[in-house]
Formats: structure tokens, sequence, C-alpha cells
């Protein structure tokens, strides 16, 4: 592993234990230069670039920045869709779902249903063409899909699952 690529891991578990205590601001910092690193090495490492930017959602949604949140989410995608070739590679598959769910749940939070319907609606598409039905990926869109339609009130959408 390269001396860069080494700074970038350190960043990244630095950025994680500010995220844990608290510290959003600290963590953030950290979190944009370990990804400016891995943008930097390209290759396989945009997929850690964009994974980066889904802790930074996460970690955004948890304290209810969801602007900051859904940019941070959209970045990912836009990572993955710019650099990350379209070859089986379970790791950045699981990248892009995380990458849409984050996206679908801030919707879904933010009452914006159309917009997380459709988000979860292509992130079910491509988890059964990449996956399959049994997977838990899939199941895991399932699930999400079956809240958002709870939640809008449309239970009988949410029996068809």
């Amino acid at each position: 592993m390269s001396t860069q690529i080494t700074r970038a891991v350190q960043l990244h578990y630095e950025a994680s234990a500010a995220n844990e205590q608290g510290n959003v601001n600290r963590a953030e910092v950290l979190y944009v230069e370990s990804k400016e690193i891995f943008m930097q090495q390209g290759g396989e490492h945009f997929v850690d670039a964009a994974n980066i930017m889904n802790a930074i959602a996460l970690m955004k949604t948890k304290h209810a920045d969801y602007d900051g949140a859904l940019r941070a989410a959209e970045k990912s995608v836009q990572i993955m869709d710019d650099h990350v070739v379209n070859t089986p590679n379970r790791k950045a598959d699981e990248i892009r779902l995380q990458s849409w769910i984050i996206i679908g749940n801030i919707h879904r939070h933010l009452a914006h249903y159309a917009e997380a319907e459709q988000v979860f609606q292509r992130a079910l598409d491509y988890a059964l063409n990449v996956f399959g039905v049994a997977d838990e990926q899939t199941t895991s869109i399932f699930n999400q899909l079956a809240m958002l339609y709870k939640q809008m009130g449309k239970l009988e959408t949410v029996e068809r699952f």
C-alpha cells in the first residue's frame, strides 16, 4: 500500500473517531482530505472516495443537515458514475446502493415522497439486476420501499411485497 493510501486510510479512521466524539467540523475536514487523496490516486480508490462521501452524508443526516447530506450522497453517486467502470465489483455496487438509500431516506424524511420513490425504484431495479431477488441488498431496498409506502399511506402497495 502506498504512503498516500496509508495516509488516506489514517485520515478516514481519524475522521470516524472525530465523528463519534461529536466533532463534526473536524470529522468533515478529515473526511474531505481523505477523499481528495483517494481521488488523486484514482483507479480502484474512486470507490473509497465515494464511500467517504456516504460517511459524510450519514454524519450530516445524524445532525439534521439534510441539504448537506443530500449533496454529499449525490457527490458519491457522481463519483461512481464518472469514475467507476461497470465491472463486477460487489463493494462498488453496495456503495452505489448505499448512496441511493441515503438519498431516498432524506427525501422520505423531508416528505418528498415522489423523489424518494423514484430513487428507491432505481435502486431496486439496480439491485435486482446486479444481485438478484434473494440477495440481502435487494431485500434492503424492498424494505426501504415498504417503509416509504407505509409512510405514504399506501398499505396496499406494501402488501404486494
